[in-house]
């Protein structure tokens, strides 16, 4: 098993990326300093660990604060920062960040600010984690794939590679309710895996722990099962790995 670590979660991260650009050059130069500081004592404890294969920046990039070319330098210097850090201190370790998008944004766009967030950085981030959005149904199914085709046919070699998030769960809270979700239906999942597969080098389920489990009920367990099979993209050809 190999296991990427993610650094620290700050709950308050949506409120914090509206602040004004000060204010937001702050708050990432603190986010910075704080998962070095992690970073530097998980190496203590666990950096002779060859299972431990990498670094998770939890901060998602979504399709929408960014798109300004004056908000996109804030991320893109944090990320680029952050990477720089993790690298000076771990060389071997590769640097995973994920975003989403929703049908707010066209497709071409989404693939164009992502390719100025994550490219010509000073230190790379290896992998960038394309959720797919049918957790909680937006964009509508059939719009997902022209996402992920946009994003692999903008993306140049030496880029961050691409990996496709398969959302494992179905929403069932609504408005501000606390989050609450299900086990998604296996043919719904199977519809992402085929429409998701060409575009990425791996896929990734989110989560198998919580929604694909069989001890956490038949919903579960059938859609473990369904992960279990053999499956093809609509290409015809096997999908990339699935991952937990």
């Amino acid at each position: 098993m190999a296991v990427h670590l993610g650094l620290m979660s700050d709950p308050g991260y949506w409120g914090a990326i509206t602040g004004r650009d000060r204010v937001l050059r702050d708050y990432f130069l603190l986010r910075v300093a704080r998962n070095e500081r992690l970073q530097l004592q998980l190496l203590e404890r666990f950096g002779n660990r060859s299972e431990w294969a990498g670094y998770y920046i939890p901060d998602e990039i979504d399709d929408l604060t960014w798109r300004s070319p004056g908000r996109a330098d804030h991320m893109r210097n944090y990320l680029a920062l952050m990477a720089q850090r993790l690298r000076t201190n771990d060389v071997a370790r590769t640097i995973a960040v994920s975003a989403f998008f929703r049908g707010r944004t066209a497709p071409d766009i989404f693939a164009r600010t992502l390719l100025g967030l994550t490219t010509n950085l000073a230190a790379r981030v290896d992998a960038l984690l394309i959720q797919d959005g049918a957790g909680v149904g937006d964009p509508p199914a059939n719009y997902m794939p022209l996402y992920f085709k946009a994003l692999s046919e903008s993306w140049p070699a030496g880029a961050p590679r691409l990996w496709g998030i398969v959302e494992l769960f179905a929403q069932t809270s609504r408005g501000k309710e606390t989050f609450a979700a299900v086990p998604a239906q296996p043919a719904r999942v199977s519809g992402q895996i085929a429409a998701v597969a060409p575009y990425v080098e791996r896929l990734v389920a989110f989560t198998v722990k919580d929604y694909a489990d069989p001890s956490r009920g038949p919903a579960a367990a059938a859609l473990f099962q369904a992960l279990s099979e053999p499956a093809t993209s609509s290409a015809g050809t096997p999908p990339p790995g699935l991952s937990p």
